[in-house]
């Protein structure tokens, strides 16, 4: 006699991704893999073991090894802009909050982000070739410039044109991603929220509080 297979009974079936979901897993896959790797010993095959795909499939998906590691990089930064953007003018909006309550938002947000790429920042910069040693130049610094430029106003009370913004850009990454690069390198945590009011208050000398 055959028994009938209650519903409850019957295994679930293996929920099929689509396409922008298998993306976002590869992408997740291929960052692990950097991390342990380094951008150079990390090999496709890899990348397309740890994700559950053949090599051929990864490559529906993706260019390249180096399109992967740009877009594992791509989604942190772009996640901390939108929030920087959003949060910096909102803040600056309020006439109930100091000004330096918007620098230590935005040296938060920073901070946190340079600890989150850390271990793929690392991989870049201590990889071989000429063309990840142009890493920062080439990629981190025009990303971060583009939108420190935007926010400056909001940042410190005065007109993007009055501040030398390549060195104050230079300024803003070198001291967060030296912090996470050396909380890495020490395996050791970043308070995040601790060390940000820190750094305020070196950046906000002279900055001054808005008027109540």
């Amino acid at each position: 006699m055959t028994r009938s297979i209650a519903p409850g009974d019957r295994p679930e079936a293996r929920k099929r991704l689509t396409a922008a979901e298998r993306r976002t897993q590869i992408i997740a896959m291929a960052r692990e893999v950097f991390v342990e790797e380094g951008v150079n010993g990390a090999r496709s095959r890899d990348i397309a073991d740890r994700a559950g795909i053949t090599e051929a499939y990864l490559y529906r998906h993706f260019h390249s090894k180096d399109e992967l590691f740009q877009l594992a990089i791509d989604e942190p930064l772009d996640r901390m802009i939108t929030v920087l953007s959003n949060d910096t003018r909102e803040l600056a909006a309020r006439n109930d909050v100091d000004r330096v309550e918007v620098v230590r938002r935005t040296h938060e947000l920073l901070l946190g982000c340079m600890v989150e790429i850390a271990p793929l920042v690392a991989a870049a910069l201590l990889s071989g070739g000429t063309g990840k040693n142009q890493f920062y130049a080439d990629y981190l610094f025009p990303r971060l410039r583009d939108v420190l430029a935007l926010v400056i106003p909001d940042i410190t009370g005065y007109p993007t044109k009055a501040i030398e913004l390549d060195l104050f850009v230079d300024a803003m990454i070198g001291i967060h991603l030296t912090i996470a690069l050396e909380h890495l390198l020490e395996n050791k945590p970043v308070d995040v929220p601790v060390v940000a009011e820190q750094v305020t208050t070196m950046f906000a000398v002279g900055v001054g509080r808005r008027p109540r």
